[in-house]
């Protein structure tokens, strides 16, 4: 079973208000952007510097969310999930030592029967 849904007609009117095209252009931008920001990352140094500025200020402009403030919550939600992440290998390695250490103990060594 095929899903149906919206097919482009060519000679059909765009029924939208002017409102509603401004704003899809407005987020095609946007998208645009964030696209552009991605493929960034294939420069180096000072040139990908530039080019992240330059798209976070026309970002700005647009009222959307700059890509380096998305990343600056990006890196402290990972900062925060390593933190939890070493404590709880910090816990875990302190019950495996002392599991060790009571198994090595000479006077639990014995089995009571």
């Amino acid at each position: 079973m095929a899903l149906r849904g919206w097919k482009y007609t060519p000679g059909k009117p765009d029924k939208r208000s002017p409102a509603q095209k401004i704003a899809h252009q407005r987020a095609f931008q946007i998208f645009q952007l964030r696209g552009l920001y991605a493929l960034s990352y294939r420069l180096t140094g000072v040139r990908r510097k530039a080019v992240q500025l330059l798209i976070d200020q026309e970002l700005a402009l647009h009222g959307a969310e700059t890509e380096g403030a998305r990343e600056a919550v990006r890196a402290a939600e990972r900062e925060a999930q390593h933190r939890i992440d070493t404590a709880a290998l910090a816990q875990r390695a302190f019950f495996l030592v002392d599991t060790i250490l009571t198994l090595l103990d000479p006077k639990r060594d014995q089995i009571p029967f």
